[in-house]
């Protein structure tokens, strides 16, 4: 990362032109003479790591560092209003569509499709004053933030929040617009329908399977392939996904399956493969040809990037922390932290785009990968030098690639030798390129002799 992608990632996310037109225009300013919008909103953004005390008043800490006028506290908690709401969220959006406009990185098994996608929600609880708007499941308020993230960018690319009874299924769409992409789906969104609408649109999908599913082995395969599937699986022609993993077997497990009432039947590929866990078993589109078993498993693994990403926002900006005792305050709070989330990612993958990791191609790499936690919480408590140097017109490339040169050294990986990430084993982020077959099936070992 350089000074001026810094400069110019930074700025294209928290634009201060833009920031100003839609604060006047959502009715932001009024007549508070006295708050700085762009200001206040970059402070909102830089400041959520912050252990010390509640985000709000963090965030008032970090915005009178940076000169702005001072106010009193309570005419400063004012400002969180639902214009104030509505501006972070508009503002949001803007920061995933930039997202979605960098350049992907999908090598090996991640290429033939435009980008990998996983979905997922995180569930937030909040002050018991909230109870009544946003009811949990329990005798607290709580809010979910449904998130899309992208395996090519390693970042999310859209996000939406909802109360935090509504179901996972409800939040995702499957349509033409996602036609030749790929998802990676857990058993909150495994249904008939989303795998029905993925064939129809041409969506590549590897889905866990659902315990109380039926399925039965195709019976449209040639009859010598069902019968060497039947002696040598030691399955029956239908089964569940309990006999599937109760197999004697340590071999993958790799067959045609239809499944679905007689009316619409779904023929789909079912693989298991064995872990230290035991037998993990997925439903996919993926042909053979180019995804054997343990390749399929190893992809559904790298769903837990997204995991990664809601541990990201909940430890380095607090997002399980919130304090806020008004919607408004609270839906600001959680923009806030999904910019700053996107920031942090954004800024670990132009960097390794800058180092060439780009495209199709896997190549080992000589020094660190950055880590997008480790980038976060340096962001975040050095949240009013780098949001004064946004504020500054005058600030020199040299200040800006002091800063970028900062950042790096400090969201740098410190086990990428000895513990390198699944993410970063199949990107090829490594001293040197790891058999991604023999990583899927025995990880310690093929990880062994990095160094």
């Amino acid at each position: 990362m350089d000074a001026d992608s810094l400069r110019q990632m930074l700025h294209s996310m928290l634009p201060a032109t833009e920031i100003n037109e839609s604060a006047r225009l959502l009715g932001v300013q009024l007549k508070r003479r006295k708050l700085d919008v762009p200001m206040l909103v970059r402070a909102l953004v830089m400041a959520g790591g912050s252990p010390r005390f509640g985000f709000q008043a963090a965030v008032m800490d970090t915005y009178f560092k940076l000169e702005a006028p001072e106010v009193s506290r309570s005419a400063f908690y004012q400002w969180f209003n639902e214009p104030l709401a509505a501006l972070t969220a508009h503002l949001g959006q803007q920061a995933c569509a930039y997202v979605r406009q960098q350049q992907v990185h999908l090598p090996g098994p991640l290429k033939g499709v435009t980008d990998w996608r996983a979905i997922d929600s995180s569930t937030v609880k909040l002050p018991k004053e909230l109870k009544d708007v946003l009811p949990g499941t329990g005798d607290y308020a709580a809010l979910k933030v449904h998130r899309e993230y992208s395996i090519g960018t390693e970042n999310v690319v859209d996000y939406h929040v909802s109360a935090a009874r509504e179901h996972d299924a409800k939040h995702i769409t499957i349509d033409e617009k996602r036609a030749g992409s790929g998802l990676l789906v857990d058993l909150g969104y495994a249904s008939h329908d989303t795998i029905r609408k993925c064939q129809k649109h041409n969506v590549q999908l590897v889905i866990r399977l659902k315990s109380a599913w039926n399925v039965w082995l195709d019976d449209a395969v040639p009859e010598e392939q069902m019968a060497g599937w039947l002696d040598d699986l030691d399955l029956q022609p239908q089964f569940t996904l309990e006999q599937a993993t109760q197999r004697r077997s340590h071999e993958p497990l790799d067959v045609d399956v239809t499944l679905g009432p007689v009316s619409n039947i779904l023929r789909m590929r079912l693989v298991s493969v064995y872990t230290d866990k035991g037998h993990c078993v997925f439903l996919t589109t993926l042909p053979r040809e180019t995804h054997p078993p343990e390749i399929v498993g190893l992809l559904y693994r790298l769903r837990w990037c997204i995991e990664v990403d809601n541990k990201l926002s909940k430890s380095a900006f607090q997002l399980d922390n919130i304090d806020a005792r008004t919607l408004p305050s609270a839906l600001t709070i959680v923009h806030s932290t999904m910019i700053a989330t996107i920031i942090a990612n954004a800024f670990v993958h132009e960097t390794h785009l800058k180092r060439g990791l780009r495209g199709q191609h896997r190549r080992r790499i000589s020094e660190p990968p950055l880590h997008p936690i480790r980038v976060a919480k340096f962001i975040a408590g050095a949240a009013a030098s780098i949001a004064t140097l946004m504020s500054d017109p005058n600030a020199t490339d040299k200040a800006w690639a002091k800063w970028a040169r900062l950042t790096v050294r400090q969201g740098s990986d410190p086990n990428w030798r000895k513990r390198p990430s699944p993410i970063d084993v199949v990107k090829g982020r490594t001293p040197k390129l790891i058999n991604l077959r023999r990583y899927a099936r025995e990880p310690v070992a093929a990880l062994r002799g990095l160094n």
